[in-house]
């Protein structure tokens, strides 16, 4: 509860090689195409039916040269197993490194037009920022050779177009804000795909599978939630100014004549090769934005037939490949499986390292993953067990910050095959880079206690969109459930228990067991109950009014950062409850709460102790200015971890 006073990223390095395309602004009529999409719609299955069984087998297991430096990687150096073979083309040119150079800059100039083109079209910041730090400050351009004037100009083109993204980049605070809500949509979404009331019944296996469809990471899936994200973030944060667009766009122009010099100087249509022309690229956007599945596949199927995709750009048979495993998860018709094995195999076959880290290809290792374990459940199969482990090693190495559902996924298939160390490893990268925590500590617990990691995170997932929805949303579980998971341990469910008891929420209100359970959940350090505790204690609800203790449970929370407890301590020294009255501390920790508060970009509370903060001041009675100075040197001394207290 907040009390009321009333009542009483610096620029990185621009060294590394990158590219910049501005197209003409996304425009596209959906009229003209509306009657061909209802008569293909009807005949997609059959048509991916066909494709499927006349499409070349390929094996997965065969090993791909890395054409500009090489990855080093497990599946590449193992002769037995990995990759799909090469189209005929890529084989019988596979001995010209004229031919090798050309494919990795034929993909490395796709990869950046594609992802320039996605910020010129969305206009905004945080695509902007994810395709810099993904794509475009991760080509392995710099490796690129040759003296030609092609590769001169656009290395310089670079430079410049580099110059002008970074000027555009989230701050890391803008950056650290957008994950935190992001974070929420995750929680969300995941609930709703995989953690859903459905999944109570469901095994293990089936769950895990589902991980695979769950997994949502900021790369990949930011603007499925960009509506609901953008009603909660400022708009200063996410849109990109008209002008700032031009200038990207002004440097297209030129970066286009520098792509078809190259294309003519290395003969990339002799060689099958292509820069992806506009309409291809806005063809394609198209469908990967497109919800609808079966129309997005109509649009799937259509650029198939286009040769600039075949290996130009194998990102193209990736997002094929998850518009049809979602297919087939709504569906599961095996058609859409197979054509999913087949875009999968046709994107191994054509990848190359060009990126530092791959998360396109760490999600293609995530899918294919998938399909070995389906194919053998019981892992029974020494082949199936060595493949595996070489898809969770490459897929952990290149996986992408935000998706610690897949890292997840990782180690249950690490954990499956004996591998707990390396369950254990991945499940702590969560951890330190602060993505599912929840989930990961759980998965941890099992994996320490012997179990299987996946025990208890559908119900987990429940419990976080429960409480993140302010109760808005119902988790599905029974006080049986929560009374269950509450006596395992899980904080979660001890703080929704209290809160359900506290509010009288599906079950009669009792303060005496919230009280009971949010001192259990503080024992545990929580500094959310904590302060809860100590708002029992100040509105005397199930324990008599009491101000000093309430200003105990305040400062136990207080110490651990919590800025909520920190506005609820400038209360009661603001009014002298509990305590003497104290002008300067009451400023003090108003001030560190709004600190704690902006930083946590929490703007309600920031909002209400610099409210309470300004009520300070007063015609006859308040806070002098030399007061204000006293308590500003409290501020500026205190650190985190610590009361603030009077110097002086």
């Amino acid at each position: 509860m907040r009390l009321n006073g009333k009542k009483s990223f610096s620029k990185g390095l621009i060294l590394l090689v990158s590219f910049v395309l501005s197209i003409f602004l996304f425009q596209y009529s959906y009229a003209s195409i509306e009657k061909v999409y209802e008569m293909r719609v009807m005949n997609i299955a059959n048509s991916i039916e066909t494709q499927g069984d006349n499409r070349e087998q390929s094996n997965f297991n065969e090993k791909v040269v890395p054409l500009i430096t090489s990855q080093n990687t497990d599946m590449e150096s193992s002769s037995s197993s990995g990759v799909s073979k090469p189209s005929s083309e890529s084989q019988s040119n596979s001995g010209s490194s004229e031919f090798d150079e050309a494919v990795a800059l034929a993909q490395a100039l796709n990869l950046a037009t594609v992802s320039i083109c996605k910020i010129i079209e969305t206009q905004d910041r945080i695509v902007l920022d994810m395709e810099y730090n993904n794509i475009i400050n991760n080509l392995k351009f710099e490796k690129v050779s040759g003296k030609e004037k092609s590769i001169r100009d656009i290395l310089n083109l670079y430079k410049e177009i580099m110059d002008k993204i970074t000027e555009f980049k989230l701050s890391d605070k803008e950056r650290e804000r957008f994950l935190e809500r992001f974070e929420k949509e995750k929680h969300r979404a995941f609930w709703k795909s995989a953690g859903g009331v459905r999944a109570y019944g469901a095994t293990l296996g089936t769950f895990l599978l589902s991980l695979v469809q769950a997994g949502v990471s900021a790369y990949f899936n930011y603007r499925d939630f960009k509506a609901d994200l953008e009603k909660e973030l400022d708009e200063g944060l996410w849109k990109l100014d008209r002008d700032k667009v031009e200038s990207i766009n002004r440097l297209w122009t030129e970066w286009l004549t520098a792509c078809w010099s190259i294309s003519s100087a290395y003969n990339f249509d002799s060689k099958g090769l292509a820069v992806i022309r506009e309409n291809s690229i806005k063809d394609y956007l198209r469908a990967e934005q497109e919800r609808d599945i079966n129309k997005s596949l109509v649009l799937y199927q259509d650029l198939e037939r286009n040769n600039d995709f075949i290996q130009s750009y194998p990102p193209f048979w990736l997002s094929y490949a998850m518009k049809l495993d979602k297919a087939y998860a709504e569906s599961k018709d095996n058609r859409y499986k197979d054509k999913r094995e087949e875009c999968l195999d046709k994107f191994f076959s054509v990848h190359r390292s060009i990126l530092a880290i791959d998360p396109i290809y760490s999600k293609a290792c995530i899918l294919k993953m998938q399909s070995v374990y389906q194919r053998d459940p019981e892992l029974k199969n020494g082949k199936t067990r060595e493949e595996l482990y070489r898809l969770a090693r490459e897929a952990e190495k290149h996986i992408e910050d935000t998706d610690g559902m897949g890292r997840i996924f990782i180690s249950a298939i690490y954990q499956k095959l004996g591998k707990v160390e390396d369950a254990e490893h991945v499940l702590n990268k969560n951890l330190v880079k602060g993505v599912d925590i929840e989930f990961s500590k759980q998965a941890l617990n099992n994996l320490r206690s012997n179990k299987s990691v996946l025990i208890g995170i559908p119900q987990l997932a429940g419990l976080l969109v429960e409480v993140e929805s302010n109760y808005e949303e119902d988790s599905g579980l029974s006080i049986e459930d929560l009374m269950r998971l509450a006596e395992e341990g899980k904080p979660v469910a001890m703080f929704m228990l209290g809160t359900k008891y506290a509010l009288g929420l599906v079950v009669p209100r009792d303060y005496a067991k919230a009280r009971e359970w949010y001192e259990k959940l503080a024992e545990k350090g929580d500094a959310w109950a904590m302060n809860k505790l100590g708002d029992m204690y100040y509105n005397g609800r199930g324990v008599p009014r009491d101000y000093t203790k309430a200003r105990e449970w305040y400062e136990k929370s207080a110490e651990k950062g919590d800025a909520l407890a920190m506005n609820n301590l400038g209360v009661l020294y603001g009014n002298g409850l509990g305590v003497p009255q104290d002008y300067v501390l009451a400023y003090a920790y108003y001030t560190i709460a709004m600190k704690i508060a902006e930083k946590e970009s929490d703007n309600d509370l920031y909002s209400t102790a610099k409210s309470n903060r300004d009520n300070l001041f007063g015609w006859f009675f308040g806070i002098t200015q030399e007061q204000v100075r006293e308590a500003e040197e409290i501020v500026n001394s205190w650190k985190e971890g610590q009361l603030p207290r009077r110097l002086r």
